[in-house]
């Protein structure tokens, strides 16, 4: 399409060919994608080993449908998404610069006039669709997995309480508004039979009162393996009914009546208790949703039907409150994330010219592990140091930024920034010149 004027003419682009990305953009965003990818697969393969190698393990002796496995997998990958594509982020550009540098690509651009925030717009553009699809896949796609990845879980326990149980760690067995049941196992060792037994057991019952969780129950024994338990209609007639249960022997129980101020021991040690599991519990699960499992708009009415309940009753209002603040903030911050390391690897990987592919790693692991720093301690930050949830969740992005903007203008803007400063500067200063000769 041309547009003639005075015997010459002027191209128009049609508006389609002018949102085309050039050859440079292009071949930027050719070398930031590949490592974008293969760091997202290193990120969560990581995570996944390290956070399901046991239970798959367990799965697998077991014998159990693979099904259970598949679904556990897929689960737990979406889930580990919220965190490891802004990492991804920040090891591409680290490397994708490295590489740009190590071939002196970087260098042919700024003699040819292509200056910095040019050669990062193809990185920005890329944060904010990223930053987009990470605020709508944290509040819908998130909350959903989550609460699969607990359905899965309980099936898993209800076809095999033992497989789910971690030596030397306590594990949910079930949870309400107002209670909740844990177990602790030192070891699970196979008998001759080719079952498990378990040793040096304890379980813990926590009920609510008076708005904290207390423990009313506590079951200690030396041993126990899994069972499930018959049980016959008291008419003869009914069919059989089964419970899987966990038997307990050489133990004690501890009971605490909470109106009475007082203890009961139950001794059962040359005897056995049997710790009863549901077959059906994923319909439970509908009617106890964790904060996890809420999307963005269950957060905010749980929140506004808190706030309402004004004065709060009691501590645990408050605390409740409080919590559905951060997760909400955190629902917020953790996409911005992504942003962040681009803000902080553009100038980083400017900085260490030399430093090639081979330490993309290495750096981006550390910026990793500091930002995490922050995430992760924001729930203390903001309980006991006071700090408003917002504030405490957001506060290693604006950390990552503002070190990202301090190492631009010290190492990349080419005293651009101190020009800008200057003319700002001379502005005022003429502004209240100009004020002070007209009064």
């Amino acid at each position: 399409m041309k547009l003639f004027l005075k015997d010459k003419f002027i191209a128009v682009l049609p508006p389609w060919e002018r949102f085309k990305p050039t050859i440079i953009s292009t071949h930027i965003f050719q070398t930031f994608i590949w490592p974008f990818f293969v760091g997202l697969f290193f990120f969560t393969f990581t995570i996944l080993v390290f956070y399901l190698k046991n239970l798959i393990t367990r799965i697998i002796e077991k014998g159990m449908d693979i099904s259970y496995l598949l679904e556990l997998i897929a689960y737990s990958s979406t889930w580990t998404f919220g965190f490891t594509i802004p990492m991804s982020t920040l090891l591409a550009i680290i490397i994708a610069m490295g590489g740009l540098n190590g071939d002196s690509e970087i260098i042919a651009m700024r003699a040819g006039g292509i200056t910095y925030p040019r050669i990062f717009r193809p990185f920005f553009i890329f944060g904010v669709f990223i930053t987009i699809f990470l605020l709508w896949f944290n509040q819908e796609v998130i909350p959903q997995s989550y609460h699969e990845m607990r359905v899965i879980g309980r099936k898993i326990w209800a076809h095999d309480p033992i497989a789910i149980l971690e030596e030397g760690q306590f594990t949910l067995l079930d949870k309400t508004e107002n209670s909740m049941r844990t177990i602790y196992l030192e070891k699970i060792v196979k008998d001759k039979s080719g079952e498990d037994e378990i040793f040096h057991i304890q379980i813990r019952e926590l009920e609510k009162i008076d708005g904290e969780m207390k423990t009313t129950r506590f079951i200690s024994a030396k041993k126990g393996k899994k069972m499930r338990k018959v049980y016959t209609g008291a008419d003869g007639k009914s069919p059989p009914k089964s419970m899987r249960a966990l038997r307990l022997y050489q133990g004690y129980v501890f009971t605490y009546n909470e109106k009475n101020k007082s203890f009961q021991r139950i001794d059962f040690s040359n005897g056995f208790m049997d710790i009863h599991i549901a077959d059906k519990l994923t319909d439970d699960l509908q009617l106890d949703k964790e904060m996890t499992s809420f999307t963005f708009r269950e957060l905010n009415t749980a929140i506004d039907d808190l706030k309402k309940k004004r004065p709060l009753a009691d501590g645990d209002q408050k605390t409740n409150l409080h919590k559905l603040r951060m997760e909400f903030h955190k629902r917020l911050a953790l996409p911005f994330a992504a942003l962040s390391f681009l803000i902080i690897g553009f100038p980083v990987s400017i900085v260490n010219r030399r430093s090639g592919k081979g330490m993309g790693l290495g750096i981006s692991v550390m910026i990793i592990f500091l930002y995490f720093i922050f995430f992760l301690s924001s729930d203390a930050v903001s309980e006991k140091g006071g700090l408003h949830p917002m504030l405490a969740t957001w506060l290693g992005n604006f950390v990552m930024v503002a070190l990202g903007a301090y190492l631009y203008i010290k190492r990349a803007s080419e005293g651009a920034f101190t020009l800008l400063l200057s003319h700002i500067g001379k502005k005022i200063s003429g502004f209240f010149t100009r004020r002070n000769e007209q009064s």
